[in-house]
């Protein structure tokens, strides 16, 4: 079984900085550089030279020459995920506040064949959920349902409300190439719809019992959501 730890940037080292430091510090196992790449969507070679030094030429996955935006980010992220059993992304504005065993989500997921994704839940970010108190009451309060599951690997709250790419692990290899990500723009919210829409029994997951495990840092950057 082979797992994929991606980063996703566009250019905030500052970010990402931190995104790492905390990978290291809370994540469990350490990053081990042959199984971490990074996908950069900067288009800025100063950037990318400092990306060399800290995961090495073979990590480092340029989108393009130019920034050529979220949605062809996330169809390179698809086309790596190919060759792996399970893919662990992280956009490079997050940072981890609670200890993550990459071991136990992995398990979780391989245990439930209709689970697609395990998301770590971010603080409240948008208007809707800070005045609904946190991302899941604002998705309650749209009328999306939650389920708890607890296991032997830890407790999930399992929904078809949406697609996610904050920090989680989803399925690779053949999985991906059954679910090709959409192309153009409002693509994880697509994604997320023609999954429901077409598979009745898959769920996605947070991980935990509604508590937050990720921090988001930075506002908004790039193109192409």
């Amino acid at each position: 079984m082979s797992t994929l730890v991606v980063f996703l940037t566009n250019g905030r080292r500052e970010c990402l900085e931190k995104a790492l430091a905390s990978f290291d510090e809370k994540v469990t196992p350490a990053p081990d550089v042959s199984l971490v790449k990074v996908v950069d969507d900067s288009g800025d070679p100063t950037y990318r030279a400092w990306l060399r030094e800290v995961f090495g030429s073979a990590s480092l996955v340029s989108v393009g020459e130019h920034a050529l935006g979220y949605n062809a980010a996330m169809l390179k992220i698809w086309e790596l995920a190919r060759s792996y059993d399970y893919v662990f992304m992280i956009e490079d504005d997050f940072v981890f506040n609670r200890e993550v065993d990459l071991a136990d989500l992995i398990d979780a997921l391989d245990d439930d064949e209709d689970l697609a994704q395990i998301v770590l839940l971010r603080q409240a970010w948008f208007g809707n959920e800070v005045k609904a108190g946190g991302l899941i009451p604002a998705l309650i309060e749209m009328g999306k349902n939650f389920k708890i599951r607890h296991t032997n690997m830890g407790t999930y709250l399992s929904h078809r409300a949406t697609w996610s790419t904050n920090p989680n692990l989803f399925r690779g290899g053949t999985w991906v190439e059954e679910h090709p990500w959409p192309i153009g723009d409002g693509s994880e919210y697509r994604f997320g719809q023609e999954l429901f829409a077409t598979e009745p029994d898959t769920v996605c997951a947070y991980w935990g019992n509604g508590e937050e495990y990720v921090t988001h840092i930075g506002e908004r950057k790039g193109f192409g959501y």
